[in-house]
């Protein structure tokens, strides 16, 4: 009889590791082992300090051994945790790295770079934010080295659009495998959420991080006809430092149109709260945000996205109906009804349908089991 092919995970404490798993487990029951990243250590004390640097090595250690035993390895993000069972898993493994955006874009170490409008890059330089990684300059350089050695070894990438495939190789040149669609969402997460609401509200990007680009996109709001709509915007998660920023740029330019989201929500009354929105608008440079476009799309909402992000291409490639933000003169009262939503979520289904994310999971273990018999 034909042995279990171990499949090893390793990711964050994320929702979305948790929901590729899940389609891992359809496609392969039982042979899916899920490993966290370590937690970071705290601050403290000189012996508390070397404490937590012990349990994260043994941590991270264990995350190797794991990897020892495994036949396949999909690595959730870039990062030193999964970069380590990369290259800890054996030669005849499958290794996979499945991108998640902040792991590829960016050049070096600055994740930012060519991601910022220039207001945004001005404020992210006076607020300190472009200084990188904090951390001695050898373990950075080990990092980096660690990370680079695990991406010339890797098999396959992935990326939430195929469009990321070439921005992945610009950012990193020595990556030599293959490209295999995984996806992190699919129709259901987007399904839930209620239809758009006639002349509903503005929903403006996803959180509290600089590729956001809410300076240009406020101040570009702030020039149209609102008609008495809110501008919610998402700031729970992120950097404290540019939240404050985006507080006051926004209470500036807007007033009482300015409505933030400061504290987490549970998923469901945010999902809720989306769907009172009739526009979403996300002024990122790269690929982000996909949950909440897919749930804007999905309800009725006008999506207004950069040219500059490869989203936009891929989607209007796609057939779906969504429009550059630099162009917008004026956002729409009337949300996508009828006919022309129900096109909408035909085209959804041919990305993000239960079979379609399914398929794309047992085609790449097809791949991975013709590698391990060559």
């Amino acid at each position: 009889m034909k042995p279990p092919v171990r499949i090893l995970h390793v990711g964050s404490d994320s929702a979305f590791v948790d929901f590729l798993r899940g389609y891992f487990e359809r496609a392969a029951p039982g042979q899916n082992e899920l490993r966290r990243y370590p937690k970071a250590a705290p601050g403290g004390g000189v012996v508390a300090m070397a404490r937590a640097a012990t349990t994260y090595a043994l941590q991270l250690a264990r995350i190797a051994g794991a990897a020892r035993r495994a036949d396949v390895v999909v690595a959730h993000m870039m990062s030193l945790p999964s970069a380590l069972a990369l290259l800890s898993a054996p030669r005849r493994a499958f290794r996979v790295w499945s991108g998640w955006g902040a792991d590829y874009y960016g050049a070096g170490t600055a994740e930012t770079e060519g991601l910022l409008g220039p207001r945004s890059a001005l404020m992210v330089a006076e607020l300190g934010l472009d200084r990188g990684p904090q951390g001695g300059r050898a373990v950075r350089a080990l990092t980096t080295w660690t990370v680079e050695r695990a991406i010339r070894a890797t098999d396959a990438f992935s990326a939430p659009i195929p469009d990321d495939f070439e921005v992945m190789r610009r950012r990193h040149p020595s990556f030599r495998g293959t490209y295999l669609q995984l996806n992190y969402a699919d129709m259901a997460s987007f399904g839930g959420s209620p239809a758009a609401t006639e002349n509903g509200d503005i929903l403006l990007g996803n959180s509290a991080w600089v590729a956001n680009n809410h300076l240009e996109a406020l101040e570009h709001i702030s020039r149209l006809d609102l008609g008495g709509r809110k501008v919610f915007t998402p700031l729970a998660y992120g950097n404290p430092d540019y939240r404050r920023a985006v507080l006051e740029h926004g209470r500036r330019l807007l007033g009482d149109a300015f409505e933030p989201l400061l504290e987490p929500m549970p998923f469901e009354e945010y999902r809720e709260r989306v769907g009172r929105c009739s526009v979403v608008v996300m002024n990122h440079y790269r690929q982000q945000g996909l949950g909440n476009v897919g749930m804007g799309l999905y309800s009725g909402a006008h999506v207004y996205l950069s040219r500059r992000n490869p989203l936009h291409a891929f989607l209007r490639r796609t057939g779906l109906d969504v429009h550059s933000l630099e162009s917008a003169s004026s956002f729409p009262a009337t949300p996508v009804t009828g006919a022309a939503l129900q096109r909408r979520h035909e085209l959804m289904s041919d990305i993000w349908g239960e079979d379609v994310v399914l398929d794309n999971v047992r085609r790449l273990l097809e791949v991975a089991g013709r590698h391990a018999r060559a």
